[in-house]
């Protein structure tokens, strides 16, 4: 899962943001939790942040913004979300806005993590 261009833009990021890549760090982390030797979870540079794909899919991503990352989700509109955490009017994408790492924990940003490997894993598009 890891490669150098990722590893470059992500340093890039914590000269001028050092919370965002650590955001972005932590993120990158929950993803790798769930690649296994069956599960093969790719990372690439997509619309300015880090995005994840399985099987060559885009499905979800890290993307800094002025004052916070997006952590994005493809098809957030198929997550459960009992809390109603996650933001985004759209047909299909959610996203949750994440000012500091604690806030990876308080938004349960692990849980839909999951879930969006879990649903691309097991009803790809």
């Amino acid at each position: 899962m890891n490669n150098q261009e990722v590893e470059s833009f992500v340093e890039d990021i914590e000269l001028v943001s050092p919370f965002k890549a650590n955001i972005i760090k932590q993120v990158r982390s929950h993803y790798q939790d769930q690649s296994s030797a069956t599960l093969t979870i790719e990372e690439r540079i997509i619309y300015g942040g880090v995005g994840f794909f399985i099987g060559g899919t885009h499905f979800s991503g890290a993307y800094p913004n002025k004052h916070h990352v997006n952590l994005a989700f493809s098809r957030g509109v198929e997550l459960e979300d009992p809390k109603s955490l996650l933001q985004g009017k759209g047909k299909f994408r959610r996203h949750l806005q994440l000012f500091s790492v604690d806030e990876l924990e308080e938004k349960e940003a692990e849980t839909f993590i999951k879930q969006s490997v879990e649903l691309q894993v097991n009803h790809p598009k």
